[in-house]
C-alpha cells in the first residue's frame, strides 16, 4: 500500500470517528433533556406567565432562559434572583413586585422573544397595571457585568428603582 493510500485511509477513519463522536454526544444531550437528568438544563419548574389584575401598578422582573444554559446564563439568573430578593423582599411580600423565571424555548413562551425582541437569554423589568404591561426594558448590560457581583447588583437596583420611580412604586 502506498503512502497516499495510507493518508486517504487515515482521513476516512478520522472522519468516521468524529462522526461517531458527534452522534454519541448529541444522543447524550437529547437524553439529558428528555429525562431531566441534568439539573442545569431545567433548574426550575415553569414559572406562570400570568400577572394579577391590580388597579395599582406592579413591578415584574423576568429572567428568560433557554434549554441550553452556559455558566454566564446561570450566574445572571442567580444574581438577578438574589438581588431582587435582597432589595425588594418587602415589595414581593406585599404583592407589588413579582419575580418570574420563564423558559423562552418552550412553545407557549416563544411570543416573549418577539414581544421583547430578545436576542438571547435576558432579564426584563416591566410595569403592569390592570393586567396590561405599560412599560418594559431589557437589561442588556447584565452580560457585561456578570463577572462583578457588586456592579451587577448596583446596575439592577438602579434600573429597577428608575422604572419603579416613574410609577410611584
Amino acid at each position: 500500500m502506498s503512502k497516499s493510500n495510507y493518508i486517504k485511509l487515515f482521513k476516512k477513519i478520522t472522519a468516521l470517528s468524529l462522526l461517531v463522536f458527534v452522534i454519541i454526544s448529541v444522543g447524550f444531550a437529547v437524553y439529558d433533556i428528555v429525562s431531566g437528568s441534568n439539573p442545569g438544563l431545567y433548574p426550575h419548574g415553569e414559572a406562570k406567565a400570568d400577572i394579577p389584575r391590580f388597579d395599582s401598578p406592579m413591578l415584574v422582573a423576568t429572567y428568560f432562559y433557554g434549554n441550553v444554559r452556559c455558566k454566564a446564563c446561570r450566574t445572571i439568573e442567580r444574581y438577578s434572583e438574589e438581588a431582587v430578593s435582597k432589595f425588594y423582599d418587602d415589595q414581593i411580600k406585599s404583592g407589588s413586585f413579582k419575580w418570574r423565571i420563564i423558559n423562552m424555548d418552550e412553545p407557549q413562551n416563544e411570543h416573549f422573544i418577539i414581544n421583547y425582541n430578545l436576542p438571547t437569554k435576558s432579564l426584563v423589568i416591566s410595569v403592569w397595571q390592570n393586567g396590561k404591561e405599560v412599560e418594559w426594558k431589557v437589561l442588556d448590560d447584565v452580560w457585561g457585568l456578570y463577572n462583578n457581583k457588586t456592579e451587577f447588583f448596583n446596575y439592577l437596583r438602579e434600573e429597577i428603582d428608575l422604572l419603579a420611580g416613574k410609577y410611584g412604586l
